[in-house]
């Protein structure tokens, strides 16, 4: 009877062991899944008119950004980097933060987390990953609300943020 509570003991340190590594490994893990594709709500462009509307062979500089809930604007003057975002011609868009743009090709390259951008009857769209404060990540999603040949503006719940077209910078 002693042996055989003994071995039943073993048995459930035994699963229990396993039950905690399993759940150790998967939640390791578990980062990997914020970057596919299928956490979009959107598909990437397909549609012609977009190209209307931006220009796959420059980069848009983020030169304003409006807090509608505190109605603050904030000085991007003082920041340390920069937003800069880059349509493709695929409905992928990149979003990069930088300090410079001399490093924008090697950069964009280096760049795991790809966004997207689509123009459809219910307006143009692009959604990114965007890194918070707290050391998460979610993806932002932003409706394009006034463009004109060298700027975009985009309004994601309660900020407006404002792009400017600027050449992409040639290696040298």
């Amino acid at each position: 009877m002693l042996q055989t509570i003994q071995t039943n003991l073993i048995l459930m340190a035994k699963k229990t062991v396993i039950i905690i590594s399993l759940i150790l490994l998967t939640s390791c893990d578990s980062y990997k899944s914020m970057f596919i594709f299928s956490r979009f709500t959107i598909k990437p462009n397909s549609n012609l008119e977009a190209f209307r509307i931006i220009d796959t062979t420059s980069i848009y500089k983020e030169v304003e950004l409006v807090n509608l809930t505190y109605n603050t604007k904030l000085n991007l003057d003082k920041r340390e980097y920069i937003n800069y975002i880059r349509f493709k011609k695929s409905g992928e868009m990149v979003r990069l933060l930088t300090d410079k743009l001399t490093d924008w090709q090697s950069r964009e390259s280096e760049l795991k987390r790809m966004q997207r951008y689509n123009y459809s009857e219910k307006g143009f769209y692009i959604e990114y990953h965007f890194h918070t404060v707290q050391g998460g990540w979610s993806i932002w999603k932003s409706k394009l609300i006034k463009h004109s040949n060298d700027s975009l503006i985009f309004r994601h719940k309660n900020y407006i943020t404002k792009y400017v077209r600027t050449a992409i910078p040639v290696k040298q």
